[in-house]
């Protein structure tokens, strides 16, 4: 699944590195404006999409920003790493919390589903 069908975040700052700025956070009007773009429209993409109904959509979404966020603090963004562990955390709940729902969606489901059950469950 690509992330193809996903609304695109515009990013009005780069997250380059240059090196002799290695190690150095990125000046603060940087990091706000790069919060602003990828949280703002992040918030604006999952009000749409659980809007329509699509969790997974929204889900998908929240993977792509923490992937962004991931990147940014990466090269000295370090405002932005505790909204990095929030949606890492959070991404990580809502795992824990779907693995339970299809475990117990097995363990109560007629016998002749459980096969197909867990071929879905061993494929992915």
């Amino acid at each position: 699944m690509t992330n193809d069908d996903l609304p695109p975040i515009t990013l009005r700052v780069l997250n380059i590195e240059f090196p002799w700025e290695r190690g150095k956070p990125a000046c603060f009007e940087s990091q706000a404006v790069a919060s602003e773009d990828v949280l703002g429209q992040f918030a604006d993409q999952v009000r749409a999409a659980l809007a329509e109904g699509d969790l997974k959509k929204a889900i998908r979404l929240a993977i792509r920003a923490e992937a962004i966020l991931g990147e940014y603090c990466s090269t000295g963004f370090n405002l932005l790493a505790p909204a990095l562990a929030d949606f890492g955390q959070s991404l990580d709940r809502m795992h824990r919390m779907i693995r339970r729902e299809l475990i117990r969606h097995v363990l109560v489901a007629p016998a002749e589903d459980v096969p197909a059950l867990l071929e879905v469950l061993g494929s992915e």
